[in-house]
């Protein structure tokens, strides 16, 4: 079931501020991501957004980067701002 853009903001939003069990089911979900794996790529940059550095505290959490293609490849974890940027160059 694919998901437009409009419907996968609202659940995102009501999953991740659903506290820990609703960010892991949106991880799980998403991107196939576990907490652990997360957490992992999280420590791997740092505890930093891999583009500009900002650590997640800053910015409350961090963004799944990945590809918008069928493989839907996880590349790395971004603040807001840089996931924003990264979406308007398409």
């Amino acid at each position: 079931m694919g998901y437009d853009s409009k419907e996968r903001q609202r659940q995102y939003n009501k999953d991740w501020h659903n506290g820990p069990a609703g960010r892991k089911s949106y991880l799980k979900r998403f991107y196939k991501l576990t907490p652990e794996q997360y957490d992992e790529m999280l420590a791997a940059q740092a505890g930093g957004c891999a583009i500009c550095g900002g650590h997640e505290e800053k910015f409350k959490y961090l963004c799944v980067d990945h590809k918008h293609d069928e493989t839907k490849r996880v590349r790395g974890l971004l603040c807001h701002r840089c996931n924003k940027a990264i979406g308007a160059f398409e």
